[in-house]
């Protein structure tokens, strides 16, 4: 074989292109990331391992974790309550505090629609500090026009107007008394009568009508104040 009969392949090696380096650099960047995702995977397998470990060598401790837990999150829910509890009590004391207090409030019998106990409200203000006074008021068969009868019970206010009966004098009880007047203003006249006094003091002739039956119809009083 002559030489003249021999092909000879020649390769012309060229320099890479940019397009070639980038797609190396990608290459590498995707195999450290592997790398690292397989170091961070180990990496979670050993302290799985090491707190399996630790747990089935200290199961107590686990076990007083737990409770000491459990014990934190009652405290504090009880904590949570009491404080909403006393959040709902301010509330409800500013609810009661902005509502107006009632003058007197009436209780009608159930059984006996001419008997009512009414409760007279007497604000901080007056001498007798926010206490209630409980009154017995029966309407007679000839009401309206015969008086209603009206006594104190006890505790009774001390009072110039009121004797220890709990008989009281109040002119519209008696002589000034009409058919027209309602009970709501003989009621609302009480009320000022004893929001109004400024002294604790007994009427000067309690003693004529301490033993009498309280609202009795048949005793004279001397109204000493008509104002009231």
């Amino acid at each position: 074989m002559g030489l003249s009969s021999i092909k000879v392949h020649t390769k012309t090696l060229l320099p890479p292109t940019h397009r070639d380096y980038r797609i190396q650099q990608e290459l590498l960047e995707i195999e450290r990331q592997q790398q690292q995702l397989l170091q961070q995977h180990e990496q979670h397998l050993v302290r799985r391992r090491e707190q399996q470990q630790h747990h089935r060598h200290h199961p107590q401790q686990q076990q007083q974790n737990t409770q000491q837990q459990q014990q934190s999150d009652q405290q504090q829910q009880q904590s949570d309550q009491q404080q909403q509890q006393q959040r709902d009590n301010q509330q409800q004391q500013q609810q009661q505090q902005q509502q107006p207090q009632p003058l007197f409030t009436v209780y009608v019998h159930p059984g006996n629609m001419r008997e009512w106990l009414v409760y007279l409200h007497l604000p901080a203000k007056s001498i007798y500090k926010n206490k209630n006074f409980l009154l017995r008021l029966l309407l007679p068969q000839q009401f309206p026009f015969k008086p209603p009868l009206l006594h104190f019970l006890k505790p009774i206010p001390v009072h110039p107007h009121v004797y220890s009966n709990g008989s009281i004098c109040l002119n519209l009880l008696g002589k000034d008394w009409h058919p027209s007047l309602s009970l709501f203003k003989l009621l609302l006249s009480l009320f000022s009568m004893l929001n109004e006094n400024k002294k604790h003091k007994p009427p000067l002739d309690d003693f004529l009508h301490a033993a009498a039956p309280p609202g009795s119809t048949d005793v004279e009083y001397i109204y000493h104040d008509d104002d009231l």
